[in-house]
């Protein structure tokens, strides 16, 4: 989702004359609350993919945990419009991790439209009967052609959705799409 959320927003910024340098005036509080979560969460599917036990039995813990901490990076960054959303699909899929024991639901006939070949291990499980919320699991296929074929959830396009609007609208002068509209008086 990388190149959907930051690489696809920088190209068009380019094409319709925004600078790439205009996105160092947003204000962001507390990156490493931000970047540690990421790195929770990459090392533990990694592993837990890697079939290291540790991270196969506390994946799920250690997924909620990084969830936690994102929660806290938004709450600080409230004040930047396009990280709200980021943060509802945030709450989105960190509401159906926590529900189903730490680990996010996989639509198994949506993986048949993917390229994706591993079980679902750690961090991840398929959707039963028993699981909570499904739909807000993994149960939109990206299938091929697309050079990125996956399962994605609800939460992920709004994730998406809310990181390609912050990186496109910053990055033209003059404009101030993240700050919260001004309130108008009306006689």
């Amino acid at each position: 989702m990388l190149f959907e959320a930051v690489v696809l927003p920088i190209i068009l910024g380019f094409i319709r004359g925004g600078s790439i340098r205009n996105l160092e005036k947003i204000t962001i509080k507390g990156l490493p609350l931000l970047f540690l979560p990421l790195l929770i969460r990459f090392v533990t599917y990694n592993y837990s993919q890697g079939g290291v036990d540790f991270f196969i039995n506390y994946g799920g813990y250690l997924q909620s945990l990084a969830f936690i901490i994102l929660i806290g990076f938004f709450i600080m960054n409230r004040h930047i419009r396009e990280l709200k959303l980021v943060f509802i699909g945030v709450l989105l899929n960190s509401l159906v991790i926590f529900l189903n024991g730490g680990a996010m639901p996989v639509s198994e006939q949506a993986l048949q439209f993917t390229d994706v070949t591993e079980t679902p291990v750690g961090t991840h499980t398929f959707i039963t009967q028993e699981t909570v919320l499904p739909f807000l699991g993994d149960i939109i296929p990206i299938p091929s052609p697309y050079p990125f074929s996956k399962v994605i959830s609800i939460g992920d396009i709004i994730i998406v959705i809310g990181i390609f609007l912050l990186i496109y609208r910053n990055m033209f002068p003059g404009k101030s799409f993240s700050r919260a509209p001004s309130t108008l008086d009306i006689d």
